[in-house]
């Protein structure tokens, strides 16, 4: 029932209470004493100061050395001394001699009940009438002046007692003997105790009803809401998944910030389990979109030629990886005639599935037209107006196309916004010069401009999208043409292959950490003649 925070609140309450009741018994106990204690040294000191006036100290010297009462010991001190014991209550009043360890009485008071109880009524003072010193007052005898007053609590057989001394001196000066007065504490200390312990009980019953109540009340308005929150948000987190989500019904009506906790977790709660639904149903659709994407990634891939024949005259390999499941670039390679090779590279504006499919329809018109017999430039003229048709997204296609006659080497080309390629002649590589022309689908009515090369036995020529020059590092610093044209220089291959896994690892290493931002596209064609 009382667990965690209960039992924390509990353990808390109950030490408080006890630690408290202590420290007022303490406190009060103290308190009282030194009162009361205070005010019985005030009374003893009343009392010695009323019974020195009823001593005549060179009177009491020769009493003590004749053993005779006198008359003023008879009719004034003695009488003196039991009228303030008869009035006052005290104790103990007497008159003593310090002789070594021991004390002499000189004079002792009496209250009437304790005069008619003597057998003897003869005068008490006698050299043989003899009781140890008090050690305290033998200390402290031979360094007070006349007026000092100091106070001894003893413990002895009469019980507790609070004792007030006070030299006497003669007239000569001479200290004859020691006044006392000693009040019995026994009977005031047991009242303090039984008032303190009265304080006591009182203080821990009214402490075990608070801390009653406060622990009540803690339980109902923190403790218990607490761990109602508790126990429900812990099922909801361990809910299993075969179960229906239900938000958290809280009852808590504390009115203060706890109740306001219990709204926001079942709002929250609520909140979660709408988006753990919507969630479930946008994850369903992202799997079905991406079996759909791999799909349309496998079609894809399997428009672009992927088997690269090996003739007499020529040898080619092309690459494209996709920098999403799907993307815009695309290369092709294809006879127009038997003795004409056309090859492609084109990059459609954006990434994606849009870019994808107007890939799908720049490639067919591109290869259409180009079957037809066509010149390169004819080709691209009029797939440039048939793409501008209907063309909402305003998507366009930069693209180059050349036409190789593989008996004779001539290599005829068009370039539409595209990067220029690489040549490698003489074993060196260098840029192809080419007459830019506009964008496919930019503008209807565009007229290109062809170019032409021959090609020398063991020419090779390096198409690419801007995905290989525009790759980028952590940095934003690009891949750059310059970097390309080095690259290509120093590369040491035996086949086409090799040679585009070794840009495409130069553009891995460069751009470490950073995600593939386009897609990067690469087709080399070597020439080798008849």
């Amino acid at each position: 029932m009382f667990r965690g925070l209960s039992r924390k609140l509990i353990i808390i309450m109950c030490v408080f209470s006890v630690a408290l009741s202590l420290s007022t018994a303490v406190i009060g106990y103290n308190t009282y004493m030194n009162a009361v204690l205070d005010r019985y040294r005030e009374f003893a000191a009343a009392a010695l100061m009323l019974a020195d006036a009823y001593v005549d100290a060179d009177d009491m010297v020769n009493c003590l050395k004749t053993n005779q009462k006198s008359d003023t010991y008879n009719y004034v001190s003695q009488p003196g001394f039991n009228a303030i014991k008869e009035r006052t209550g005290i104790t103990f009043l007497y008159l003593f001699k310090p002789d070594g360890n021991e004390m002499i009485y000189y004079i002792n008071a009496f209250t009437q009940a304790e005069v008619n109880a003597l057998q003897e009524r003869e005068f008490i003072v006698s050299l043989n009438n003899r009781d140890p010193l008090p050690a305290e007052i033998y200390e402290r005898i031979n360094s007070l002046s006349n007026n000092d007053i100091w106070y001894i609590p003893t413990v002895s057989e009469y019980g507790y007692m609070m004792g007030a001394y006070r030299a006497v001196r003669s007239s000569s000066g001479d200290i004859i003997g020691v006044l006392a007065a000693e009040i019995n504490m026994d009977t005031i200390i047991s009242t303090v105790e039984r008032y303190v312990i009265t304080v006591i009980i009182g203080a821990a019953v009214i402490m075990f009803i608070f801390t009653s109540l406060t622990i009540i009340y803690l339980r109902r308005k923190i403790t218990a809401p607490i761990q109602n929150l508790s126990f429900n948000t812990e099922n909801f987190v361990n809910h299993s998944p075969d179960e229906e989500l239900k938000p958290i019904i809280s009852s808590i009506k504390t009115k203060d910030e706890i109740e306001t906790l219990s709204h926001s977790i079942e709002k929250m709660t609520s909140d979660m389990i709408t988006y753990i639904d919507n969630l479930t149903a946008v994850t369903a659709e992202r799997e079905r979109i991406g079996a759909e994407l791999t799909v349309a990634t496998q079609i894809q891939a399997s428009m672009l030629p992927r088997v690269f024949p090996k003739l007499n005259e020529l040898e080619i390999f092309a690459s494209m990886q996709p920098a999403k499941e799907v993307g815009g670039d695309f290369y092709d390679f294809f006879f127009v005639d038997k003795n004409t090779l056309a090859i492609v590279m084109a990059d459609v504006s954006g990434k994606g599935v849009p870019a994808a499919l107007f890939m799908v329809i720049a490639k067919t018109l591109i290869k259409t037209n180009a079957q037809r017999g066509l010149s390169p430039k004819e080709v691209f003229m009029i797939s440039n107006d048939m793409l501008c048709e209907n063309n909402d997204a305003e998507m366009f296609v930069t693209a180059f196309m050349g036409y190789l006659n593989i008996k004779s080497g001539k290599f005829t080309f068009v370039n539409a916004g595209h990067n220029p390629p690489v040549l490698k002649h003489n074993g060196k590589f260098n840029w192809l010069e080419t007459k830019v022309g506009f964008v496919l689908a930019g503008m209807e009515g565009m007229v290109f401009t062809e170019g032409e090369i021959t090609f020398e036995p063991g020419d090779e020529i390096f198409l690419y999208t801007d995905g290989v020059t525009e790759a980028h590092d952590i940095d934003d610093n690009l891949f750059s043409d310059p970097r390309l044209l080095e690259e290509a220089n120093k590369c040491e291959y035996n086949t086409l292959e090799e040679f585009t896994t070794h840009i495409k690892s130069e553009i891995d290493t460069f751009a470490g950490e950073a995600p593939q931002a386009d897609d990067i596209t690469m087709l080399m064609l070597k020439y080798k003649g008849e």
